[in-house]
């Protein structure tokens, strides 16, 4: 969602608040499920992208920011043994040791 304001729609949107200052915008988001809140500064153009990044106009920018932390933790970390076999076939891409595609293909019949 793109918006020219940098004010949040009013009566529905009770879980943000906004106040800008000096080319910053402070961001104060309440969830409904969440009892405290804090408020956080940020510049404008983080504010604008955050909007940009809204579900649906209404949606708190504490919902943005919980998606967006969701998004950056890894739950299934890749174990020791993926990494050494990333390691290796890295190691096979610098050597040159590849199969050429057309190889492959023509080898399982693949068109």
């Amino acid at each position: 969602m793109r918006t020219n304001s940098h004010t949040l729609p009013s009566s529905d949107c009770l879980n943000s608040h906004v106040a800008e200052q000096s080319g910053l915008c402070f961001l104060g988001a309440k969830s409904t499920t969440m009892q405290a809140g804090t408020t956080i500064d940020i510049r404008k153009d983080i504010k604008s992208q955050l909007d940009e990044l809204k579900c649906h106009p209404k949606e708190s920018y504490n919902d943005v920011i919980g998606r967006l932390v969701s998004l950056a933790i890894d739950d299934e970390p890749l174990s020791e043994e993926a990494i050494q076999g990333l390691e290796e076939a890295l190691e096979d891409v610098k050597r040159g040791r590849l199969i050429p595609e057309s190889r492959i293909m023509k080898e399982y019949g693949v068109k």
